[in-house]
Parts: C-alpha cells; structure tokens; sequence
C-alpha cells in the first residue's frame, strides 16, 4: 500500500507553539509530529511513501521514513527560495536537524508507535 504524506505549513495557527517549526516538525511529547503519522502507516500497513515538502527537508524526511521501514521517495518545492531571508535560514537550521536526525538512527533509538499493528486495512485489500 502506498501513502503521500504532505509534510508543508508554516504552523502560523499553533503560534507560539510551534517554536519556529513547519507544522510536520513541531514536537509532540519530543517526537515531530510527521513521526507519528508514519508510525501510524506502517501500523497500518504502508510500505512506500512520497513526501512532498520544502526541498530542504527532502534529504531527512526520506531517510527517517526510510528508518521506519517504509520505502521513501521525496518531492522538494523551492518556491520559497525567492524569499531569501527565511529560505537561509530554514536551510540553515535544517543541518542541524539533519544531524539529529542521523544521531537519532545510529544510537538505535526505537520509534515509538501508537499501538499494535493493525491489518485491517491489509486484510480488506486481499479479499477485496
């Protein structure tokens, strides 16, 4: 099964809360949120993903995904580079997140997921 995770938003509506983050990295109990949503499709049964998101992210989203267990291609939008500013230093900070990203996966450290996985989904396509 195939899923499209749209990784995109500025999180102007969380405000504070989202500390600066685009909506699919804000931390929730200190996971992205995007971690959960993957967690929950290989939960469910996914096995590839496309995520589609700012070009910078692409590197890192496919790699987590790819961690998870999931086969991960990515989709990058480059529109926001006409804003020089912001673009620098969204870029910027994601080498930092890059880094934790792969000091993430080489420690081991587990993903949590919400639950058991379910096949239902699985289930519902083979009797189809």
């Amino acid at each position: 099964m195939e899923a499209i995770i749209l990784a995109g938003g500025k999180a102007e509506r969380l405000g504070t809360a989202a500390g600066g983050h685009p909506k699919a990295l804000v931390p929730v109990a200190g996971r992205p949120l995007a971690a959960y949503q993957v967690g929950l499709l290989v939960a469910f049964g996914v096995h590839r993903v496309i995520v589609v998101t700012q070009a910078y992210h692409i590197g890192r989203a496919v790699m987590l995904c790819r961690h998870l267990g999931l086969d991960a291609d990515g989709v990058g939008d480059d529109t926001v580079r006409q804003f020089t500013g912001p673009w620098t230093i969204s870029s910027t900070r994601e080498y930092g997140a890059c880094v934790k990203a792969v000091v993430d996966v080489i420690s081991g450290r587990d993903p949590i997921y919400l639950g058991r996985h379910e096949t239902g989904v699985e289930d519902a396509l083979r009797d189809g």
